[in-house]
């Protein structure tokens, strides 16, 4: 047997096998089905040929949602961050109720206390000042001058001159001393309309305060040149 017949025999052989698979093949074929299967296809076909269409237009609602997106997420940053300012605000004005209402029932008893403070270094500067150990001056809550010598009490209405004016400078230097915590002190004029005797006895009793480091006395009477240690002339020239 020559090549071409060996070839020709095994042609034969896979086409009687092939045969005999259509013959398979062909008695389990339903035309139906097949058409049903193409025409599925064609619908998915038809759906993915839309999907492709809208992808750029979903693409950019996506880029739009995205940037909705941080946009709500830094509003809600910002609420976050403000409800946190409010509490703290919130906190504050709750501190600041419960400090004025305690500052409030405080500050007769504050005010008392500054006033005792101040009545006292008063008589003390008072004692000072009109150089009588045995009288005492107390300012009173009513913001009153009075003074005591013994078991006797006058008011300042009651006092004399060189009293009234004494008591009047010791309150007054003692609300500087207590209220500023300061040692020295100006006097702008302190002897206007003042008669001499008057001006003379402002001078001593100015000069025998001790509880002040530092003095200054600015006046165009030379009444203060024998009490003070150093005197500064301004003159103008013509």
């Amino acid at each position: 047997m020559t090549e071409v017949d060996n070839n020709l025999a095994i042609l034969a052989q896979q086409q009687a096998s092939l045969t005999t698979q259509l013959a398979q093949i062909s008695t389990g074929f339903e035309p139906k089905v097949l058409q049903s299967l193409e025409q599925r296809c064609q619908e998915v076909q038809s759906q993915c040929d839309r999907i492709v269409g809208s992808l750029p237009q979903q693409r950019q609602l996506q880029t739009e949602l995205t940037h909705q997106l941080e946009t709500l997420q830094q509003i809600a940053e910002k609420r976050d961050q403000t409800q946190t300012d409010l509490k703290q605000k919130e906190r504050t004005k709750r501190f600041i109720n419960f400090a004025r209402k305690a500052y409030k029932e405080a500050g007769p008893r504050i005010t008392e206390r500054y006033v005792q403070g101040i009545s006292q270094e008063a008589d003390r500067l008072f004692r000072d000042l009109i150089n009588r150990p045995n009288e005492a001056l107390e300012w009173t809550r009513d913001y009153e001058i009075i003074v005591r010598e013994g078991g006797n009490m006058r008011r300042f209405i009651n006092l004399s001159g060189g009293e009234q004016m004494c008591g009047a400078l010791a309150v007054r230097l003692a609300l500087l001393k207590v209220l500023a915590d300061l040692d020295f002190a100006f006097f702008d004029e302190p002897t206007t309309n003042m008669d001499r005797p008057r001006r003379e006895s402002l001078a001593e009793a100015i000069a025998r305060l001790k509880s002040f480091k530092q003095l200054f006395v600015i006046s165009h009477d030379d009444t203060f040149e024998k009490v003070t240690e150093n005197v500064i002339v301004v003159e103008r020239e013509d």
